[in-house]
């Protein structure tokens, strides 16, 4: 809990929802791959059919939640503890030690890696068995052994998984898909950065627009407000050489999207213009 308020952008402890619209989330989960690794899953149940059944054997989840976590490089999957009894009912199990496997029972899961087999992000995945009956399902989670990201650090995860720690791939500078557009304007404009991606297409748009007798050009982008970790800028210059920083004005706003423009007179000279994001 201490580690999570004093580090609000490596989440040791996540609040979320299941409902009809949203019937799994993920997370990428940071780890060093020395130490251990546990995720606990935990949520209210709905109220039950009430029974007077001796040693019922039917489970009585309303809503069925499971939680698995996945290796950096998506081959090993580690479900939560389970115990060998149940689903067998054969007495002579019930001093047994948990396995793990697919949880149907408890309201309570927990995945533990004693030995993770690598260093990177792995993924938390939580989803249901049958249908959420009484409406959305809220959770929480607590992790051990690692961190959930922010922010852009959470974007290189998922899109870097084995090689997240490595600042040459998953940099704010680098560029590993060679597509001449760094991560940074990647992750600010919400594209992948396993493909290449078209800069005049999908980040921005030029054009231009006569006032009077002035010519201006413009440069029109979406800046999406929910990355409050990054600032957009746009800059002009008449050399390549020397840049000066544009005012950009907000025209169109949807959710935490807004379409900006910049509008720079260029009557007089040639004019280029730039688009740049940098972390804060």
């Amino acid at each position: 809990i201490k580690e999570d308020a004093d580090s609000p952008t490596t989440l040791r402890m996540i609040e979320d929802q299941l409902n009809a619209a949203t019937a799994t989330t993920s997370f990428p989960l940071i780890a060093n791959g020395v130490d251990p690794i546990r995720v606990t899953i935990c949520w209210t149940d709905p109220v039950g059919t009430d029974t007077l059944d001796h040693d019922s054997r039917t489970p009585l989840l309303v809503h069925d939640l499971n939680l698995k976590l996945t290796s950096p490089d998506g081959t090993v999957q580690f479900l939560p503890f389970v115990m060998p009894w149940v689903g067998v009912w054969d007495n002579d199990l019930l001093n047994d030690n948990a396995t793990t496997g697919v949880n149907s029972v408890d309201n309570v899961e927990q995945v533990y890696i004693a030995s993770p087999p690598a260093a990177g992000a792995y993924t938390i995945t939580v989803d249901h068995a049958g249908s959420l009956s009484m409406g959305p399902q809220d959770y929480s989670l607590v992790v051990s052994g690692g961190y959930v990201p922010t922010n852009y650090e959470r974007w290189a995860a998922e899109n870097f998984p084995t090689d997240v720690e490595t600042s040459s791939v998953a940099g704010f500078d680098a560029d590993p898909d060679g597509d001449q557009i760094g991560n940074g304007l990647e992750y600010a404009f919400n594209l992948s950065g396993k493909t290449s991606n078209h800069a005049d297409s999908e980040i921005y748009s030029l054009g231009s627009e006569t006032i009077g007798s002035n010519k201006f050009l413009t440069l029109t982008y979406e800046r999406d407000t929910s990355k409050t970790d990054i600032t957009y800028h746009v800059e002009s210059s008449t050399d390549l050489s020397t840049w000066s920083p544009e005012t950009s004005t907000i025209i169109a706003t949807n959710g935490d999207i807004e379409t900006m423009k910049a509008s720079i007179d260029h009557s007089l000279s040639a004019l280029f213009l730039r688009l740049v994001v940098k972390k804060n």
